[in-house]
């Protein structure tokens, strides 16, 4: 706006400046003595602030020119950050809908509740490095989570039902929330399977959600965390083991 404000007032005063000259010119040739002082003074000053109107007009050109180019700069710079979000988005969606491809592959084949969790569990063995996995379905009549499938279980392994709000699947069940301890007791659990003996280091619980309602619990036992590979929670999949679930209740 500044710039367009100046580049006005300089085409007023050249137009003034053109004015004045032919009239000083012609005051010049039509007297004997020539102007007076007070017409050169006036030309100067014309001719002074035509010429300081030019140098502002260059400066703000130039700061204008170089503001916009930085803008953009900015622009493109934007545009590319831009493009390599997508691109990086486009890449994540693909891996997430091949991931959602290995964990459900095959569920809809099952018949029963039992072969549903099992086959579940083994699916996520194929999607993160799973040493053990259990799999807990509510018994309406007594309120608890019964274990109904598993991965990896020591047949020597005697495992209780989750009372709701009781312990760790318990919580997770009252709560709804996923839930992760980065450090088992020593004490909690030994995995027994053809990987050989060995105790997890992480524990994720996973409620399964239909309707507002916790039908089921997912314990998973793994070496190294499981949510650098796949966000359980924002990939929707409490919810979407929930609805498959629900169909064998």
């Amino acid at each position: 706006m500044l710039v367009k404000n100046i580049r006005i007032v300089n085409i007023i005063f050249s137009v003034f400046l053109v004015v004045y000259g032919i009239y000083f010119l012609y005051n010049l040739s039509a007297t004997e003595s020539g102007p007076d002082s007070f017409l050169y003074f006036v030309f100067g000053t014309m001719v002074a602030i035509q010429i300081l109107l030019g140098v502002l007009s260059y400066v703000y050109s130039s700061k204008r020119e170089k503001l916009v180019n930085a803008e953009n700069i900015l622009d493109n710079q934007l545009m590319k950050e831009k493009e390599e979000i997508d691109k990086e988005n486009s890449h994540r969606n693909k891996e997430l809908n091949e991931i959602e491809e290995k964990l459900f592959s095959g569920l809809k084949s099952t018949d029963i509740v039992d072969d549903f969790t099992t086959m579940l569990l083994s699916n996520i063995a194929n999607v993160i490095e799973l040493m053990q996995g259990l799999f807990y379905v509510v018994d309406n009549d007594t309120n608890t989570y019964k274990l109904q499938g598993t991965y990896a279980l020591s047949a020597l392994t005697e495992l209780k039902d989750i009372v709701k709000g009781t312990g760790v699947g318990g919580i997770v069940a009252e709560k709804q929330t996923i839930h992760i301890i980065n450090d088992i007791p020593e004490n909690y659990i030994e995995i027994i399977s053809g990987m050989g003996s060995g105790k997890p280091k992480i524990m994720t619980v996973i409620p399964v959600i239909y309707d507002e309602k916790t039908i089921g619990i997912i314990e998973l036992f793994t070496f190294h965390k499981t949510e650098t590979i796949l966000d359980w929670e924002n990939f929707g999949f409490k919810e979407k083991v929930g609805a498959m679930l629900n169909s064998y209740m």
